[in-house]
């Protein structure tokens, strides 16, 4: 998982100036702060609605909701972020950062995928299912490891956003996967 959240600074380095790089990663620590927030609210929630002993219907009816609700509040900090981020970051490191407003802004929707998949990951670890989750990570660093040489060095695309959003996008997708499997077949 810390590599794959890690791994994007290494290709943005590799073919994007220094510049471009601190910019990026101004963004994308942002980004971070909004998954240690909704972090937090999952891990403190879960221990009610996932973690408890019930059937597998029960279990099912919460995890959607809890979907719901920390969808809705990834959402939330969404639009709150959108909207403070250029004050916040012209204030905190100055105007010449102007580019990782623009990247952070169109980032923000990967709140919304990281929170669906922190939920859906408390019910892999409720069900102790360690080499799915072994699995995703390695599979996801190297979907993520493919995905930016496919978009930067043969695609020629000059969206930083794009492809973190992708990336994250497949993480979530790859977890409900995974999920709907597991609930559907036992």
């Amino acid at each position: 998982m810390y590599l794959f959240q890690r791994l994007d600074r290494f290709f943005v380095e590799h073919y994007y100036s220094y510049e471009t790089l601190s910019q990026y990663g101004i963004a994308v620590q942002l980004m971070e702060q909004g998954f240690l927030l909704l972090g937090i609210v999952v891990q403190s929630i879960a221990p009610k609605l996932v973690y408890i002993k019930a059937e597998k219907k029960i279990i099912k009816q919460n995890l959607i909701r809890f979907i719901g609700i920390t969808s809705c509040l990834a959402m939330l900090c969404g639009s709150i972020g959108y909207f403070l981020l250029p004050y916040f970051i012209t204030f905190v490191y100055g105007s010449n950062y102007t580019l990782a407003i623009t990247i952070a802004q169109q980032m923000i929707i990967v709140l919304v995928f990281f929170s669906i998949d922190t939920v859906v990951m408390q019910y892999l670890y409720r069900e102790k299912l360690a080499n799915y989750i072994l699995f995703k990570w390695a599979l996801l660093t190297l979907i993520m490891s493919i995905s930016y040489y496919i978009a930067f060095d043969i695609l020629q695309i000059d969206s930083l956003s794009l492809i973190y959003i992708l990336n994250y996008f497949i993480m979530m997708m790859f977890s409900v996967f995974v999920l709907r499997r597991k609930l559907n077949h036992g």
